[in-house]
C-alpha cells in the first residue's frame, strides 16, 4: 500500500511538472535492472503499434522525473537474485499490478491534467517482452 501511494504521488506529481504532450498515444512503464536492483520508469510515444514495440524505442516524451519509487521491488529483487529465483517475473508481476492500479485511481485525473481521453499503455523489461495493459484509459476495440 505505502508503495502504490508513493508511485500514486509521484505520477500526480510528474503530470503537473512535466504532462506528456496532446500528442502522446501510448505510454510506457519500462523495467530494467539497476546497481540497487530494478529500477521503473515512464516515457510516451505518439504512436502505438501493437504487434511491434519499437514503438517505444525513441520516446517523445521521456521527462526528467521519469524514474519511479521503486525501492521496495529494487529490495526484494536483490534478495531474489541471491536466491538463484527469477526476480525478473515478481518485478514484472509488481510492477503490471501497480501501473493498473494507478490508471484505476488516477485516471480521471490524469484526463483532467492531461486532456488526453484514452492512450495505450504497456509495461515491461527494456530488453524483453513488453505487454499491453487494460486500463479505464484503453482504447475502445
Amino acid at each position: 500500500a505505502a508503495t502504490l501511494k508513493s508511485l500514486n504521488t509521484w505520477f500526480l506529481d510528474l503530470l503537473h511538472t512535466e504532462p506528456p504532450g496532446k500528442k502522446v498515444r501510448a505510454l510506457c512503464f519500462g523495467l530494467f535492472e539497476s546497481a540497487g536492483g530494478c529500477q521503473l520508469y515512464i516515457c510516451g510515444a505518439n504512436s502505438y503499434d501493437e504487434e511491434d514495440s519499437d514503438w517505444v524505442c525513441n520516446p517523445d516524451w521521456a521527462p526528467e522525473a521519469r524514474y519511479a519509487p521503486f525501492d521496495p521491488v529494487s529490495k526484494l529483487w536483490t534478495k531474489l537474485k541471491r536466491s538463484g529465483d527469477e526476480p525478473w517475473v515478481i518485478a514484472q508481476a509488481v510492477a503490471t499490478v501497480m501501473v493498473r492500479a494507478i490508471f484505476q485511481d488516477q485516471g480521471a485525473e490524469f484526463r483532467k491534467l492531461t486532456g488526453l481521453q484514452h492512450v495505450y499503455i504497456a509495461c515491461g523489461f527494456d530488453d524483453g517482452d513488453l505487454y499491453a495493459l487494460r486500463t479505464p484509459l484503453s482504447p475502445a476495440a
